[in-house]
């Protein structure tokens, strides 16, 4: 089961933001796309998840995306976006039991306290989300998606999380648990496609990388074939470099000035 895209393309006005984007993610892993600001990364996501319309091939788990309901949709997949803006003052138990009901979960209390300590919120649920840090309404969110993805492996098949920039306004802890929640809906049989713009957390946690240049794929592959430092060099515009850790894994960084 997998999340393919062929041959994508999407219109804003006059102007053709994404052109030929092929892609396969498959359940069990986890599928960073990443690329500067600009190069179409959240226009692309918006697409996979049907907020925008396309051209060309899109399906999940052999449906075709655009051609099934979103009530069967919220049952498949669970979408974290980039700024989910509120403004009547729920509780933080009010929004993920909103996530459960979406998916087809039970909305009882075990389930939304159960989500809530995955994210690092337990005792949360009172709370209004207005009060929050931006870091733990970010967080709120995520819970609300893991409570409506349920179980990573349904009696349909695999489910997908698809989230837009998940760690973009939390701290280095969090970011670690955040990936860590997704390379373990992976393990267990989920998949997962993340908009990162952290090339670190993306040579360490992704299966597969999708490189995005002005609305064009610039290479597509494991982390170790997509994140060369002449190739990150050329998108991203700056000298970077990337080292072959000793325990394993990459480290992306910038090359030092000659002073």
């Amino acid at each position: 089961m997998s999340l393919v895209i062929h041959d994508l393309s999407v219109r804003l006005g006059h102007r053709e933001v994404l052109t030929g984007i092929d892609l396969i993610a498959c359940a069990g892993e986890v599928t960073a796309i990443i690329g500067p600001n600009g190069s179409g990364k959240t226009t692309l996501m918006r697409a996979i998840t049907g907020e925008l319309a396309a051209a060309g091939g899109l399906s999940l788990n052999g449906r075709d995306i655009r051609a099934t309901s979103a009530a069967v949709m919220a049952t498949l997949r669970a979408v974290l976006a980039q700024a989910t803006p509120l403004a009547f003052p729920f509780t933080v138990a009010e929004i993920v039991r909103l996530g459960a009901e979406v998916g087809g979960s039970p909305p009882t209390a075990r389930v939304i306290e159960h989500a809530l300590a995955r994210v690092d919120l337990a005792g949360y649920g009172a709370r209004l989300y207005q009060q929050l840090s931006g870091g733990e309404q970010q967080r709120v969110h995520l819970a609300r998606v893991l409570a409506q993805a349920g179980a990573p492996v349904g009696p349909e098949g695999p489910r997908w999380l698809l989230l837009d920039e998940p760690v973009s306004a939390l701290d280095i802890g969090h970011q670690m648990m955040v990936m860590r929640l997704a390379r373990d809906f992976a393990a267990e049989g989920g998949g997962v496609v993340a908009v990162l713009h952290d090339l670190n957390l993306t040579a360490r946690f992704a299966d597969r990388v999708l490189l995005l240049a002005e609305g064009r794929v610039a290479a597509c592959g494991t982390p170790v074939e997509v994140l060369t430092g002449p190739r990150l060099g050329g998108v991203y515009d700056c000298a970077l470099q990337v080292v072959a850790l000793p325990q394993g894994g990459m480290l992306v960084a910038p090359m030092a000035e000659a002073g």
